[in-house]
């Protein structure tokens, strides 16, 4: 909340934690890569184990990015925050078209790689634009206890269920990988882009909105009306969405993948 004495601390605080778990993720995927390699692609080579390394280093940056968006969110800079991702796509599709003839995993890597830095790049020129990157305070292991504790008491259901909602796609896509083949999990991956992320898209553009004015609700009765109003808005925008996927699944798929996913 802006005007708080203790916001400035909680956000480095937040961010350092947050950095504490992606490296330490990082570093255990550095060491398992054969076997991670192994268990997803049913190969080790060494241009696979090295790929699976070096995307602990996206994965590092798509977090800063994450901390800095969230950053411009809590400022009610909500333009700026998607324009963050935009050009981070946009510059991800650009060295997709670059790299798509050589293809391999390590180009697989500098396509994320482009698009996360992009990206960070971005979010912290916007932050620094609009001033809200606080300065940091000096480092008090109680108080990041505190903070990390009362982060973890409104974000860590959020962040549970989001890893397990990964997860659960990662062993779904490594069952039709190695059960059925790469044409296979290729299908799986359009049905799941074209269905699925749209509609994660849409309720994220509308969380986007109301998770700065929840924050912001000073007053507890508040919050519930903002939920109600929330789901709501969820619900009105979800149900055309997926219709109009249903309806129009031919299309899209043909825009975003080929046709060929459709025989």
């Amino acid at each position: 909340r802006r005007g708080d004495p203790t916001a400035a601390r909680y956000v480095w605080n937040i961010g350092a934690l947050m950095s504490a778990i992606t490296l330490a993720e990082g570093a255990a995927l550095w060491i398992a890569a054969p076997w991670v390699s192994l268990a997803l692609f049913n190969e080790a080579s060494p241009a696979l184990v090295w790929a699976v390394r070096l995307v602990s280093l996206p994965i590092l940056l798509a977090v800063a990015s994450t901390w800095l968006i969230a950053i411009l969110k809590s400022h009610l800079a909500v333009g700026k925050a998607v324009l963050v991702r935009t050009i981070g796509g946009t510059a991800g599709i650009l060295v997709a078209i670059l790299v798509a003839r050589q293809g391999g995993p390590v180009a697989l890597v500098g396509l994320l790689l482009a698009t996360e830095a992009v990206g960070l790049v971005t979010a912290w020129a916007f932050t620094r634009s609009v001033k809200a990157l606080p300065p940091r305070p000096a480092w008090s292991w109680q108080n990041a206890r505190s903070d990390g504790r009362a982060y973890l008491s409104v974000g860590g259901y959020l962040l549970l269920t989001g890893v397990l909602r990964n997860v659960t796609v990662l062993v779904l896509r490594t069952a039709f990988l190695r059960g059925q083949g790469l044409a296979y999990a290729g299908f799986f991956e359009a049905a799941w882009t074209v269905a699925g992320k749209s509609l994660l898209f849409l309720l994220d553009a509308i969380g986007t909105y109301y998770l700065p004015l929840l924050s912001a609700a000073r007053l507890s009765d508040d919050r519930p009306v903002l939920l109600r109003r929330l789901t709501r808005l969820a619900w009105a925008a979800a149900a055309p969405a997926v219709i109009g996927l249903v309806v129009l699944r031919p299309l899209a798929i043909e825009l975003l993948y080929s046709s060929e996913f459709l025989q």
